[in-house]
């Protein structure tokens, strides 16, 4: 064979070293990688929600608000009900720590409930979406998993709430003969109705009182509302005969 003949040999082909990074997921928008999180989504997302109600919220804004491409609200959580119920999952953990931080330190059973109570009120009037968004997005919504951690983390602020009942009743501050379940539930009721409540209070006073100033004093009202309904009374000592 002539040494100018040409050889049919196959050819090898020889594969590209991929340069796609480690542990980057594909179709990862390039915003992500400028440091823009899941957590800082969120964390607009409530920062928007303290003025918007929950429905007309869109990915848009929460991109806009975090500096992060739009994309990102998909990536991260697939639609925007899955973020809004990150978010409720997260105002629910918050909200259970400060009523723990509350409820704790010195003090008497009845002056720690009202702190606790104060504080409810002070966190729902700061985060008026938590329980649209918890009706919504959690009990009427799919996702599963942020409703199993609101549970728990309901529980725990139960086991808070218990315990200053309890204190009182072991040192006879408090009455023992009501259902310390139903006083929780009607505690949350109280405090997170002023949400809803604010727009008819504005229309009772017309201008005629600043709204910041009556709400201040709400806490201090349910507490002295709640306190004095479970406080133990003393009993008067009958009269002497004259």
């Amino acid at each position: 064979m002539s040494s100018s003949a040409k050889l049919n040999l196959p050819v090898r082909q020889v594969r590209k070293p991929n340069k796609r990074k480690a542990g980057r997921r594909q179709g990862r928008p390039p915003a992500s990688e400028k440091g823009i999180g899941r957590q800082r989504l969120v964390d607009a997302a409530r920062m928007l929600l303290r003025t918007l109600p929950p429905a007309k919220l869109t990915s848009s804004q929460v991109a806009a608000a975090a500096g992060a491409d739009r994309g990102l609200v998909r990536y991260y959580f697939g639609t925007m009900p899955e973020l809004l119920a990150e978010v409720a999952r997260q105002l629910s953990r918050d909200l259970v720590v400060s009523l723990g931080s509350a409820s704790t330190g010195p003090g008497t059973a009845s002056k720690r409930l009202r702190r606790r109570i104060r504080e409810f009120v002070r966190y729902e009037l700061a985060n008026p979406a938590l329980n649209p968004l918890y009706t919504e997005q959690i009990l009427s919504g799919k996702a599963r998993a942020a409703a199993e951690t609101i549970k728990n983390t309901a529980a725990i602020g139960h086991a808070s709430f218990r315990e200053i009942i309890e204190l009182g009743r072991r040192s006879g501050e408090f009455r023992g003969d009501f259902d310390i379940r139903l006083l929780d539930i009607a505690i949350i009721g109280l405090c997170e109705f002023i949400v809803v409540g604010r727009p008819i209070l504005e229309g009772w006073i017309a201008g005629e009182e600043d709204i910041a100033s009556l709400l201040a004093r709400y806490g201090d009202f349910v507490a002295d509302l709640v306190i004095d309904g479970i406080i133990r009374k003393k009993r008067k000592k009958p009269a002497r005969p004259s």
